[in-house]
């Protein structure tokens, strides 16, 4: 689980984007109408630009700019104490959809799919500049070989650190969402160093 947040606004568009984006992520948030309290256990505020100036400020604020997912992003790192994970994780799982996995300090900060090798590699380069941490790897699950190799070969050229993990029982018999689980459990397991 991640920190609690704040949700702090009357902005219909962004309220509907964040507590769409909070509830994918499984994220604990409060609403709070700008200019009342704050409860004390929020450990971060999301707000937009017109409404942040009514709030307390001995609370991180993050400010919505049109990205629910950024400003998610952006919540959850600014609501860690030390500034920042000790180890970043990125789990993928190869395949005609890649699943992909976010996990910092062991928890499962985000997950989604995507089509296409270049799609992964974005992914990881912005996970990368959104979070900070002393050591951030990703882990590759070994299965479809093809689509296993078209991203490894464009995370060396990124110069990440790259392990090779076992798929084996890392798949869901869920359909929904398969992948992304899949890619999650990926992350979790120690794999063979390839670069």
């Amino acid at each position: 689980m991640g920190p609690v947040v704040a949700l702090a606004t009357v902005n219909g568009r962004a309220y509907y984007a964040l507590t769409k984006e909070l509830k994918k992520r499984g994220l604990s948030f409060i609403e709070v109408v700008p200019g009342n309290e704050v409860p004390a256990e929020a450990e971060v505020i999301i707000s937009t630009d017109a409404e942040k100036n009514l709030l307390p400020s001995d609370k991180p604020i993050v400010t919505f700019r049109g990205s629910a997912e950024e400003a998610v992003d952006e919540a959850i790192q600014a609501a860690l104490k030390s500034g920042g994970f000790d180890e970043i994780v990125i789990g993928v799982d190869p395949g005609k959809r890649y699943g992909i996995a976010v996990v910092g300090d062991g928890k499962l900060i985000k997950s989604l799919s995507l089509y296409d090798p270049d799609s992964v590699v974005e992914e990881v380069k912005r996970v990368l500049a959104r979070f900070r941490a002393r050591r951030a790897l990703v882990r590759v699950g070994d299965g479809a070989p093809t689509y296993r190799d078209a991203v490894l070969d464009k995370l060396f050229i990124l110069g990440v650190s790259v392990e090779l993990v076992s798929e084996v029982r890392t798949t869901s018999h869920r359909r929904s969402r398969r992948d992304e689980e899949a890619a999650w459990r990926i992350a979790a397991k120690k794999g063979r160093r390839v670069r």
